[in-house]
């Protein structure tokens, strides 16, 4: 099975005494590997019981956004388990469902949220946000630019705060979300 994504592991104990001991943990993963992992780095829960997750880094767009230093790896592994088995499709609307950060509070929230992919609704300013970036790239194919600090309305930008560069992943989540491709109309034609 390959990996979705993977943590280094650090031993918190060696860390405080001014020693970085950790290794990479690939998830999905097994027990048997958490326990070499955890022995190699000196977690023997005698002298070192604790340790911290330094990185993430994977294959899911944003998922380490939502990550923290101290996350279960259990939660972690079944999160894992959970995405592996999801078709391309559905690993995109999860991305997308990230990117707009109302699902993802803790390991728990993001666990739910793979787990009810199909009941996933957009809401009012998603739609909104599928709107701009529809007419962004109407705006580009014509050769024109929308600049995003210009052109919204004033309770957008207390409930989405667009990212500099998110508007192509906002035209890609707005196809997934909405179920339908967002395209620009072909151009019109210069016949007379």
């Amino acid at each position: 099975m390959a990996a979705l994504f993977e943590a280094y592991i650090t031993n918190l104990g060696k860390y405080n005494e001014g020693e970085l001991v950790g290794e990479t943990l690939k998830f999905p993963t097994s027990p048997q590997a958490v326990e070499a992992l955890l022995k190699n780095i000196g977690v023997d829960g005698i002298r070192y019981e604790e340790f911290f997750i330094t990185s993430f880094d994977g294959d899911v767009l944003g998922l380490y956004d939502y990550l923290g230093e101290y996350e279960n790896l259990d939660e972690l592994n079944h999160l894992a388990c959970l995405l592996s088995e999801l078709p391309q499709s559905e690993i995109e609307k999860f991305e997308a469902a990230l990117h707009m950060g109302t699902h993802a509070s803790c390991v728990a929230d993001i666990i739910n949220l793979a787990e009810n992919l199909d009941s996933l609704e957009p809401s009012g300013w998603q739609l909104y946000m599928v709107l701009f970036a529809y007419l962004c790239g109407v705006a580009k194919a014509f050769g024109f630019h929308l600049p995003i600090h210009t052109w919204r309305p004033k309770w957008e930008s207390k409930i989405f705060r667009a990212p500099s560069g998110c508007i192509p992943l906002l035209a890609e989540s707005a196809g997934i979300l909405s179920g339908a491709p967002v395209r620009p109309p072909p151009a019109p034609s210069m016949q007379s």
